[in-house]
């Protein structure tokens, strides 16, 4: 089971926690395009950068570039959309 880690900002992790955001998204660049173009079974996040921080795991639903409103504000992201929460 192939796992991404992203460390998240206390305003994301916590909007992810609560389930009032059902997905992640990342810009579309050359680092991200490497990095998801490999195959991914679940996410985990961690609040930002503390130490022993909380985490959480996710399953991925998928992940695929979208054009339509995001909280980056841009018009081309990959999407994340998250299914089950696992840890």
């Amino acid at each position: 089971m192939n796992d991404l880690f992203l460390p998240l900002k206390t305003k994301w992790y916590d909007l992810i926690e609560s389930g009032e955001k059902t997905s992640e998204y990342r810009e579309v660049k050359p680092y991200w395009n490497n990095r998801l173009s490999k195959h991914y079974d679940t996410v985990t996040f961690q609040r930002a950068f503390p130490k022993n921080p909380p985490r959480m795991t996710f399953k991925i639903i998928s992940i695929e570039k979208v054009n339509h409103p995001n909280d980056l504000g841009l018009n081309e992201v990959y999407e994340i959309k998250l299914g089950e929460r696992i840890k």
